[in-house]
């Protein structure tokens, strides 16, 4: 085999090892269970209302919110369990949904969505604790 077939060779295989592991890395994500699943149902206090960019939890005496952008690698409503808590004590909770992975592959878009969420002008935006990010309005 000559020199350039066996760089070529090698070049594939590199190729197709490093597409095998972007497919693993990025189809391996955490998902959302069945308590986050029941979470995303609305109940007494708390309204869960489903829109074009994501999931308000709208506990409707509350006049503050918070805009929750997922973490990178989990399922959007994985988080249901807890915004629905936030909701039902201290802020509205604007869930944007996003596929999984799509803070790693875009992290800027959550500041061109945030003048586009059924919510009062932004007013702050940044990390808050965990693999989430947010802003307070």
């Amino acid at each position: 085999m000559a020199k350039k077939q066996k760089g070529l060779l090698a070049l594939a295989v590199i190729l197709a090892a490093l597409l095998f592991a972007f497919g693993l890395y990025f189809g391996n994500y955490y998902h959302a269970d069945k308590t986050a699943q029941q979470a995303m149902k609305s109940s007494r206090t708390v309204k869960v209302k489903q829109t074009a960019e994501g999931y308000l939890f709208d506990e409707p005496a509350k006049k503050n919110a918070i805009i929750f952008y997922p973490g990178a690698k989990v399922e959007t409503t994985a988080y249901a369990p807890l915004l629905k808590q936030i909701a039902s004590q201290e802020a509205d909770v604007f869930l944007v949904a996003m596929p999984p992975a799509h803070g790693l592959l875009r992290p800027q878009q959550g500041r061109q969505d945030s003048g586009q969420l059924p919510l009062p002008k932004l007013v702050h935006v940044g990390p808050l604790a965990g693999g989430g990010h947010g802003g307070y309005v």
